[in-house]
């Protein structure tokens, strides 16, 4: 009986609107997976191309390129991705670019010069920034607040996915394959996301408020008259001044880029672009090969996958900022650890006992860098900003992360053919001890908070509540 009672229990706990909240961003991640093998698709890929039976011949300033173009190519498509969500949707631009993304694919499949290849991957560095502005964007609006931070994290599990994907597939099959499975997936995003609803938050700016009651009712299965008035209450708000220049001078609006820039900033001075770009090249330079290559990568994807997971579940019960703590603490004792290790090495220590330490390092580091900074910052960019300026305020986000990881890239470059490798992890290991002060001191907490009840936060004396 006392079994029975507790299944019960757990059932009714099970809020019905949740199920249906969480399809709606399965479906809507599903685009994320194409964006997640595209950002994994050089590692695999130009080894391929740069090969003896290559389908595509490439130099290596043609692999350079391929590389460069794909993260330069999202800050230029800065300003049209807040136009894009503000006058069309959020739901009509995710479709957009599923569809655009789905032309890029078929650009790399029947590619049969280099030059197509970089308009593709031109196309996929626009698409990139305006996937990771929408998406979170609009799961931020829809989803209750009790798990909001979950389904915010279900988007980056599916980016791992993709990677996952691209290292499984690329190696062993021809080269127009990964296109054939991308666009598969594509195709199955369009047609289950194409009946889910729009975001409440856009329709209300609109002005279309039965709209808006209709989608609340579906994403809720209940009443939601209380919450409506509150959205309508924070639109209004909003749009009390009378230009974007004076709402951008807010104190609320000013915290949240201070708060975003430095995290995302911080999230590429740790190292994930150049880790993520060039593991193995550091493991070969430390010695540490026990694996190849290919093993190598899709193993540092899963773990990414597998912390990134863990982290959507922990995250709602023990807030943004404690995960950014650990996180900080863990990721800066594994990038030292890996700095002395190439310290010992330069200074011609003995160390050959010890190679297995840097693979043990970096596959640590997929682990504790995604428990919190993986994951957090891009939850916060979508949770901080008000309604008026979320738009700008994610796209200059997704545009400052890319802009950080080409410098970071270039700094390892740099520094590591002139100088020694220890000075780049230390500077790494350095910048996740001095994130972890910034997140003590300056990010906020905004665990269980509605959007209207972060924005008083932040407008009010109690910053680190």
């Amino acid at each position: 009986m006392q079994t029975k009672i507790t299944i019960i229990q757990l059932y009714n706990s099970l809020k019905p609107q949740y199920p249906f909240q969480i399809w709606t961003i399965l479906s809507a991640s599903l685009l994320v997976i194409s964006d997640g093998m595209q950002f994994g698709w050089s590692s695999p890929v130009i080894p391929i191309l740069e090969s003896k039976a290559s389908p595509i011949k490439i130099t290596s300033d043609d692999a350079a390129w391929l590389q460069t173009i794909f993260l330069l190519a999202g800050p230029l498509i800065l300003f049209v991705t807040p136009i894009s969500v503000d006058k069309i949707g959020r739901h009509k631009t995710i479709l957009i670019v599923a569809c655009i993304s789905i032309l890029g694919w078929i650009l790399i499949g029947v590619a049969t010069r280099i030059e197509i290849l970089y308009c593709a991957r031109f196309l996929f560095g626009m698409t990139t920034n305006i996937i990771f502005t929408t998406v979170p964007m609009y799961t931020s609006e829809i989803a209750a607040k009790e798990i909001r931070g979950l389904l915010n994290g279900i988007v980056y599990v599916f980016f791992y996915l993709g990677f996952i994907l691209i290292d499984s597939i690329a190696p062993s099959s021809p080269f127009y394959v990964p296109s054939i499975v991308a666009a598969g997936i594509l195709l199955l995003h369009i047609l289950t996301f194409i009946t889910m609803p729009e975001s409440p938050y856009f329709l209300v700016r609109k002005r279309r408020y039965e709209c808006a009651m209709k989608c609340l009712q579906r994403l809720r299965s209940k009443n939601c008259d209380t919450e409506l008035e509150e959205i309508r209450k924070c639109m209004a708000a909003a749009h009390r001044k009378s230009s974007i220049r004076e709402y951008i001078s807010k104190k609320s609006t000013l915290k949240a880029f201070l708060c975003t820039t430095l995290l995302f900033v911080e999230q590429q001075t740790c190292g994930l672009a150049v880790i993520l770009m060039n593991l193995y090249t550091i493991l070969e330079k430390a010695g540490s090969i026990y694996l190849d290559s290919n093993t190598t990568q899709i193993l540092f994807a899963f773990l990414m996958l597998v912390s990134m997971f863990v982290a959507c579940l922990m995250i709602d019960k023990f807030g943004r900022k404690n995960l950014l703590v650990v996180s900080g603490v863990l990721t800066g004792a594994n990038l030292i650890g890996l700095a002395v290790y190439f310290h010992l090495k330069s200074l011609e220590f003995r160390v050959d006992c010890l190679s297995w330490l840097p693979l043990m390092f970096v596959m640590f580091y997929a682990v504790t860098f995604n428990i919190g900074f993986g994951l957090v910052p891009k939850i916060l960019v979508s949770e901080l900003f008000s309604i008026r300026v979320k738009a700008v305020g994610m796209s200059i986000g997704a545009g400052t992360s890319e802009l950080a990881a080409s410098l970071s890239i270039i700094f390892y470059k740099y520094v590591t053919q002139f100088y020694e490798m220890h000075f780049v992890f230390y500077f790494f290991g350095a910048s996740a001890f001095v994130t972890v002060l910034l997140t003590i001191f300056v990010i906020p907490e905004t665990k269980g908070k509605s959007l209207e009840e972060i924005q008083g936060m932040l407008e009010g004396a109690n910053e680190h509540a």
